[in-house]
């Protein structure tokens, strides 16, 4: 059985090597979409998580990445 080190050791060869197969840009399927059936139940109302200001930034920025690429789509929900 490998270590820890020696299969991130690995892991990372082969993703280095085999890179061409990985998408870095995600694309829209028109096979697959997903929505939630809540049926009459209301959604349970949380505060955000704190988040700190570098990672909020980061996130507003795949977010917004994801929708200019018709990924994701804005929604209002109750």
């Amino acid at each position: 059985m490998k270590d820890k080190n020696s299969q991130r050791t690995e892991l990372d060869s082969l993703l280095k090597n085999r890179h061409s197969i990985f998408e870095v840009e995600a694309e829209v399927t028109p096979f697959i979409e997903q929505s939630i059936n809540t049926e009459n139940n209301s959604p349970i109302l949380l505060p955000p998580n704190r988040m700190n200001p570098a990672r909020k930034e980061l996130l507003k920025k795949e977010l917004d990445s994801l929708l200019q690429q018709g990924i994701i789509v804005e929604c209002e929900s109750p």
